[in-house]
């Protein structure tokens, strides 16, 4: 699927204020935005990888990729996945998350982390 990209501009308040909402909602701007105009399959998909990420074992090593079978994996948008990396991420180090640590990059330059 090929993502599109649009261009808007905001005042300085509006920006602001639009970047304490997204931050109130631990997401991304863009993340943010999207979310408010159409529904959005990161918020959806983020809440599934929670919840699959709280069904592991303790010790158990993943990616966020493993967690979905291969088909459902493919039919979630490069930008969604990305996204759910880059938020999952942030959240282990913000310590939003309780009982994963981050392993470090595994081959391929896949993030891996460890359920504790």
């Amino acid at each position: 699927m090929s993502e599109k990209t649009i261009t808007i501009g905001f005042t300085n308040d509006e920006y602001s204020n639009i970047k304490l909402l997204a931050k109130a909602r631990g997401l991304s701007i863009s993340q943010y935005i999207k979310s408010e105009i159409i529904p959005n399959e990161f918020e959806e998909k983020y809440k599934e990888l929670l919840q699959k990420v709280k069904k592991l074992k303790s010790g158990d090593e993943f990616s966020i990729k493993i967690l979905w079978k291969p088909d459902e994996w493919d039919n979630i948008s490069k930008g969604v996945k990305l996204s759910l990396g880059k938020h999952f991420y942030k959240n282990i180090e913000a310590e939003n998350i309780e009982n994963v640590i981050i392993k470090g990059f595994g081959k391929a330059g896949i993030m891996l982390y460890i359920k504790i």
